[in-house]
């Protein structure tokens, strides 16, 4: 018998309509005795992760069928939250009181309980846990005695976290923290953490930036195995790369960005033609550098994309690729993807080419000075 969760929900929604043991659930699906060990473990991780239920007397059940949800929870200052629900539309009120030890973004299970004259909401209550979604938190330390509390700067986590005299780092009161949570909230205990890194004092702009991070889990260093990779790679172009490639070297191509801008990653050309003009877009290479699998790879994967923020920047590549490698300042030759696009002198586009290139970028320039350029008419494009 093939098994999975699929089958197995099948099968209950046709053959069940009560919680039923384990070893009835095997006997009635007619499960072979070489295959129970592989049912009860598709039992035991489907019930962790919501899509069943066990409950008292090791029954096992469907949650729509006792009037049961899963979701992630979304907290509120106040102390209550709402649920969320994948394919619900609108979103399970859960009263304080009804929050039992659950956090902020937890994935719980709740048991709906009706509806309250007046409210649109459906009212729920937490009866388990299935998964922690919070390991750390960043928070304003103050002191209690020797040992101190950390209060999360997100509102949503209501509980602040208690941090024994151990594990405050010598954090001072005011100060903003980072903390790892090592014990999570019980009945009538709070939930206990360690102090990982203190970032500064409150007031500190910096230390607001730095705790944003943080709080969105963005990665502000690249790990040592990225940055290896990166150290073993050569600035030199090979002559056998040379071959594989066409020479633009000599070519009118430019790049125009932004003042403050410090990595160039695409360039221009034009040209006229017999036929009109011949528009060169170059592409740094990126892809040469970064193999996929490498460790400089998964990285930017986890990154995404660069964030850019006032006076900086949190590059998806370390800065010796994106500012200098991949980067086609003026005067170095850089490899690149290009594509020359032929157009007839209407602007209607003709045929096209894609190749990879190697370039070198003959001045850069910046948007206000294209502009100006284009304003004043200057056919030779002088600049300072």
């Amino acid at each position: 018998m093939n098994l999975s969760e699929e089958i197995i929900l099948k099968l209950l929604h046709k053959k069940t309509d009560r919680p039923m043991k384990f070893s009835e659930l095997a006997k009635l699906f007619s499960i072979p005795d070489v295959q129970r060990r592989e049912f009860r473990s598709y039992m035991k991780r489907m019930a962790a992760d919501g899509s069943l239920v066990k409950i008292r007397g090791g029954r096992y059940g469907l949650p729509d069928e006792m009037n049961l949800v899963s979701g992630i929870l979304q907290g509120h200052p106040d102390g209550y939250g709402f649920l969320v629900v994948e394919g619900h539309d609108d979103d399970i009120y859960i009263p304080g009181k009804k929050m039992g030890t659950a956090m902020h973004l937890d994935r719980v299970m709740a048991r709906i309980e009706g509806q309250k004259k007046g409210f649109a909401r459906q009212e729920g209550r937490i009866i388990r846990i299935l998964e922690r979604n919070t390991t750390s938190l960043t928070g304003t330390f103050e002191p209690l005695g020797r040992n101190g509390w950390v209060i999360p700067l997100e509102p949503k986590y209501s509980d602040d976290v208690f941090v024994a005299e151990k594990d405050k780092m010598d954090a001072k009161p005011r100060q903003v923290v980072c903390v790892d949570i090592t014990e999570y909230p019980a009945k009538n205990h709070p939930p206990v953490g360690k102090v990982t890194e203190i970032l500064g004092f409150s007031n500190d702009p910096d230390v607001e930036l730095r705790s944003i991070f943080h709080k969105h889990d963005v990665r502000q260093v690249f790990p040592e195995k990225t940055m290896r990779e990166v150290k073993r790679i050569s600035n030199k172009i090979s002559p056998q790369e040379r071959e594989l490639r066409r020479d633009l070297t000599q070519e009118m191509i430019f790049t125009i960005d932004g003042e403050s801008a410090k990595d160039f990653d695409d360039a221009v050309s034009l040209d006229k033609t017999g036929k009109g003009y011949r528009l060169g877009v170059h592409i740094a290479d990126v892809s040469h550098y970064v193999t996929e699998g490498s460790a400089i790879f998964n990285e930017a994967l986890e990154r995404a994309t660069s964030i850019y923020y006032p006076d900086g920047v949190i590059p998806m590549l370390p800065f010796e690729l994106s500012n200098e490698i991949c980067s086609l300042k003026p005067g170095v030759e850089r490899l690149t993807l290009s594509i020359y696009i032929d157009y007839d002198s209407k602007g209607e586009p003709l045929t096209h080419e894609v190749f990879t290139s190697i370039i070198k970028s003959q001045h850069r320039f910046t948007y206000q000075q294209v502009a100006g350029l284009l304003e004043s008419g200057d056919k030779k494009g002088k600049f300072k």
